[in-house]
């Protein structure tokens, strides 16, 4: 039976263990029965006594009571004795469990391991069994491999014995080849046959590779040095013949030289190593012969201003190369390419001893024409033999760079237009020699460089080795270390071209003319550089070029120094009329242009100039000079129309304010100072563009109101009447200045139709400055016992500053107010405020304060 902890125990062993638990619970229940009646009877006796006396209750009662003790110590130990019988069947009901449990386990435990040891020794009867297998099959493949080996050993003995009976074969065929070769080749030397010798040099080259490793065989060897010694008679020969050609004989006789010449070619080709070289190098010179005598140092033609003649000859020379040798030379060979870089080498060592020799003598322009017509040399050169490339020189280097450069357009034209336009015209030059075949040597494909430095290789095929023939400064390089001159000639032009400008501008024109903005100066200094630029530029990017930037820089320095010349002195100004105005606003508006157009120069010469000088082209400190130029002509404007200003500020000191009888409309100083404004600032806006006229009335401003604030307190005395009329002129003043932006253009004929926008800053300087006039005019003409309160209300932050003292003086001193009731004011107005706001008395004498506020 399965209990409910999951144990199986045997069916008898249940059913005693019911039957005792039955008989267990039987007994509890009788005992318990027994226990509750006898607690019925002793119940009972307590209440049926009331009848009887009290001394029988009390002795019943204790007799009860002693009775009831006995039966609960009764019931106590049988209710142990219960408990303790049910814990010991427990534990007996465990104890037969696990009994069962350890019989189960142990027999498991009996069966599985006869289990094991059954199938161990099966497995240990299987692998002796396979053993056994795999050993047999070894034994038998041993076996065959015996057989396999014994069977193929005649095979493969006679496999190398058809090995090497072909070898045999083939090398007997090979050597047969080879004598038969060496011997037709001895035989076509001695007749001069080139054309079958080129192709049986190539096939005797090709069969001594198959007896490289046999040269120390007597007879290998032996054919060895008879090819090599017809290699060399063969190559004398050759040389000989063409040391014996003479362009003279009849045609017939010249066309078959000239093929046998060629079929030589053919063979020096094959021949490979230096063969082609010397020949090359020997035929050079013998077309040059002639060409020293004539143009080297100290002969008729070894002079600069010879050079162009020395072209001309080259021209001649190469007229001839086409006429008779170029038939002869193979067009891989490059003969023309390689003849023209000889002649370049002669002529470059010819100018550089004739520049040595004539150093410091020798005329700059003929310098640079010579440069120039060498440069367009190579260039020809270049272009003849496909050295430039489709974009036909260095013009397209580093044309890419700098973008911005195209503000430039209308003064530096590109010079890559210029270098194509001559490539060009070099290429028409040519292209019917190109059309008909014509031998220039450079023709082949492959000879084209990319553009840009005019490099192109050439391949001599000389154990194919590449020679790279660079055509650019390939003479003129030797013009390099001379050309300091140029430098200096390009300084002295500058200097005469600021000089001339100088005394040729129109500084002060008659008549104000507002379609010339800048001076005619600044684009005739701009366009003499473009041309400069250009000019050097086809000489030289280099060092060269990079000095004669620094020219222009000089040079434009020195036409800063001419401008700022023309302006006035702005510590001393002088009044300015309405040609000066226009001329210091051209002065300001060149200096703006140029630096504006500086950045996209400073592009252009980056983009022409040589690599690496271009990071050191830097026009940065010409631009800030052009910067303080500009800010100067605007000083120096503000001053002159100032001075203007000023009489009417004269006139203002000057007026009767102490006995001034009535308050009218706005004085006379006021509506001329208006005018003087509208003449002058309306010449400035027609000539300035928006940005520098807001900057110009903004320093106009600010030098004029605290003029005005001074010259108020330059008055002796001012009553009251004097003081309305006064805050009638400042307000009025204010309106006037705080409408100079909207002044209209000089010249112009239609109304303002709006008010153009004024700068925050402006309406803000006017406002305060403006302000503080009206309010120390307003304090002036209150009462005197208030004046001092009022100054404090009105301008507070004047009153809290070191000044306040002497600016109260000051007023005071025009109100006409005594030093001693001035003290008296003063100590009144302390007795009653804080310390902190407490003003001290000025000490000083009226003649102290108008030196320290500068009084005229």
């Amino acid at each position: 039976v399965e209990r409910d902890d999951h144990r199986i125990v045997p069916l008898g062993d249940v059913a005693r263990e019911d039957e005792r638990q039955h008989r267990a619970v039987e007994d509890d229940r009788r005992r318990r029965r027994r226990i509750g009646h006898r607690r019925q009877v002793v119940d009972g006796g307590d209440g049926g006594g009331d009848g009887k006396q009290q001394s029988e209750g009390e002795e019943e009662k204790k007799q009860q009571q002693g009775g009831a003790g006995g039966d609960d110590d009764e019931l106590g130990e049988e209710i142990e004795q219960y408990h303790l019988q049910s814990y010991l069947a427990q534990l007996r009901r465990r104890v037969v469990v696990i009994q069962d449990e350890i019989t189960r386990t142990v027999r498991s435990h009996s069966a599985q391991r006869s289990k094991t040891e059954k199938a161990v020794a099966d497995a240990r009867s299987a692998i002796q069994e396979l053993f056994n297998k795999i050993k047999a099959i070894k034994d038998k493949a041993e076996t065959s491999e015996r057989m396999v080996q014994e069977i193929c050993r005649d095979i493969k003995s006679l496999d190398y014995a058809k090995n090497h009976l072909t070898a045999t074969i083939r090398a007997l065929h090979n050597l047969h080849m080879l004598v038969s070769a060496v011997d037709q080749l001895t035989f076509m030397s001695s007749r001069k046959q080139y054309k079958d010798a080129a192709r049986l040099f190539g096939a005797v080259d090709l069969l001594f590779t198959q007896f490289s490793q046999y040269n120390d065989i007597p007879q290998i060897n032996k054919l060895l040095v008879t090819v090599e010694g017809t290699k060399r008679e063969l190559q004398q020969v050759i040389f000989q013949d063409f040391r014996d050609f003479r362009p003279s004989g009849g045609i017939g006789m010249m066309d078959s030289t000239i093929e046998m010449l060629h079929d030589g070619c053919s063979v020096i080709d094959v021949l490979g190593g230096d063969s082609r070289a010397e020949l090359l190098d020997w035929f050079c010179e013998r077309q040059l012969a002639s060409y020293t005598p004539v143009f080297g140092p100290g002969m008729e033609g070894g002079t600069l201003d010879q050079t162009e003649r020395r072209y001309s000859w080259w021209r001649r020379m190469m007229k001839e190369y086409e006429d008779t040798y170029q038939g002869i030379f193979p067009r891989h060979w490059h003969v023309p390419a390689i003849l023209s870089k000889h002649f370049c080498d002669t002529t470059r060592g010819h100018l550089t001893r004739i520049l040595q020799a004539e150093q410091g003598e020798f005329d700059v322009n003929v310098l640079i024409k010579t440069l120039q017509k060498t440069i367009d040399f190579e260039k020809a050169l270049s272009v003849r033999y496909r050295m430039y490339g489709a974009n036909g020189g260095r013009g397209g280097g580093r044309g890419g760079a700098g973008g911005g450069a195209a503000n430039l357009d209308r003064y530096f034209d590109s010079d890559e237009h210029e270098a194509a336009a001559v490539v060009e015209a070099i290429k028409s030059k040519y292209a019917d020699k190109d059309k008909d075949g014509a031998h220039h040597g450079g023709g082949g494909g492959g000879a084209g460089a990319g553009a840009g430095r005019g490099t192109a290789n050439i391949n001599h095929r000389n154990g194919d080795q590449e020679v790279s023939i660079d055509f650019t400064n390939i003479i003129s390089q030797c013009f390099m270390p001379h050309l300091g001159g140029y430098v200096q000639l390009e300084r002295g032009n500058i200097r005469e071209l600021i000089e001339r400008i100088n005394s040729e501008e129109v500084w002060l024109p008659n008549d104000v003319d507002t379609n010339k903005p800048r001076l005619a100066g600044s684009d005739e200094l701009l366009l003499y550089i473009k041309k400069s630029m250009k000019r050097c530029a086809k000489l030289t990017r280099g060092k060269i070029f990079f000095n004669i930037v620094k020219e222009y820089e000089r040079g434009m320095l020195l036409y800063i120094d001419v401008l700022r010349s023309h302006l006035c002195n702005a510590d001393d100004p002088n009044e300015l009329d309405r040609a000066a105005i226009l001329s210091h606003c051209q002065i300001i508006n060149t200096a703006e242009y140029f630096m504006e157009i500086l950045p996209d120069l400073q592009t252009s010469i980056v983009r022409i100039i040589d690599e690496d000088l271009a990071d050191q082209v830097d026009l940065s400190p010409e631009i800030e000079q052009f910067g303080a130029l500009a800010q100067s002509g605007v000083t120096s404007l503000v001053a002159g129309i100032h001075a203007s200003l000023s009489k009417h500020l004269t006139t203002m000191v000057k007026m009767p304010w102490a006995t001034w009888e009535e308050v009218g409309d706005t004085s006379a100083y006021v509506h001329r100072i208006q005018q003087t404004l509208q003449s002058s600032v309306s010449v400035v806006a027609s000539a300035f563009s928006r940005a520098y006229f807001i900057n110009f009335c903004t320093t106009l401003v600010e030098m004029f109101v605290p003029q005005y604030v001074e010259n108020i307190f330059k008055c002796k005395r001012i009553n009251d009447l004097a003081g309305q009329q006064l805050a009638l002129d400042a307000h009025s003043l204010k309106n006037i200045i705080m409408d100079v932006p909207n002044t209209t253009p000089f010249g112009s004929d239609e109304e303002k139709s709006q008010t153009v926008r004024v700068p925050r800053r402006f309406k803000r300087f006017v406002t305060n400055e403006m302000g503080k006039a009206e309010y120390m005019l307003k304090t002036l003409v209150s009462p005197p016992e208030r004046i001092i309160q009022t100054y404090v209300t009105l301008l507070p932050d004047e009153a809290k500053s070191a000044r306040a003292a002497e600016q109260l003086a000051r007023l005071m001193d025009l109100r006409g107010i005594r030093r001693s009731d001035q003290q008296q004011l003063i100590a009144t107005y302390n007795s009653t405020c804080a310390p902190a706001d407490r003003i001290t008395a000025a000490t000083e004498s009226p003649t102290t304060i108008r030196k320290l506020f500068s009084f005229k």
